[in-house]
């Protein structure tokens, strides 16, 4: 973690503690000790405690009686419902994104997967997740609807966590910025049918590399 940057002690505390697992600083399964992170933070237990709970609430960190707590781990019946929601959500966000605006949501989107491009040609793949948070994220805005981007940030935070398994391997990336090419491509020519069998296909894909990846399902200390 970054050494930290005064704001409002817990809120601060909070941000850093989450960029540290979405970023993959702190691996999936990672004890997580009060004392070492006040200490790193250079702050009291106490905001780092309260960061601690409302880190649970995201679903990043799992707290447990007389152990302590640790970054979140999935287990497979985990995995496919959280899929299985997102897929919901994104699609029906699709939906109404397109016909809100086609033409707009295509051009959001194309801005991302050109940055996107450029961080894996500058092989400076780390931001790569972000920026595909940030694609995924665009796509439930465009619906226009606080319900479903409520609903959405049930699993979003740890998506996010997870994509860090797609930049360690330079296929993953590949395959990656192909689907959401083969995305945009589709939404831009207003074929919302298209358009939602190639998002479908996406996120199955990615629903296989993070099954095959054995750190998403680490274990913690009983």
């Amino acid at each position: 973690m970054q050494p930290y940057v005064r704001r409002s002690t817990a809120v601060a505390a909070t941000d850093q503690i989450r960029d540290a697992i979405i970023s993959g600083d702190l691996a999936m399964g990672s004890p997580l000790s009060e004392a070492t992170i006040a200490e790193q933070l250079g702050i009291s237990r106490t905001p780092v405690r309260e960061a601690m709970r409302q880190l649970a609430q995201e679903g990043l960190v799992q707290l447990r009686p007389y152990v302590g707590a640790s970054v979140f781990v999935v287990t497979v019946q985990e995995l496919a419902q959280m899929i299985d929601f997102r897929e919901m959500l994104e699609v029906a966000a699709l939906k109404q994104g397109m016909t809100r605006d086609a033409p707009g949501l295509g051009a959001k989107l194309q801005t991302i997967a050109t940055q996107m491009e450029a961080a894996i040609h500058a092989s400076d793949v780390r931001p790569y997740s972000a920026l595909d948070t940030e694609f995924h994220d665009t796509i439930i805005d465009a619906a226009g609807s606080s319900f479903l981007h409520d609903a959405y940030t049930l699993v979003s935070s740890k998506l996010a966590a997870m994509r860090t398994v797609i930049w360690r391997d330079k296929d993953r990336l590949q395959r990656s910025i192909h689907g959401h090419e083969a995305l945009i491509a589709r939404i831009s020519a207003g074929d919302v049918q298209a358009a939602i069998a190639v998002l479908i296909q996406h996120i199955r894909n990615a629903e296989m590399v993070f099954a095959g990846d054995k750190t998403l399902f680490g274990h913690t200390e009983n």
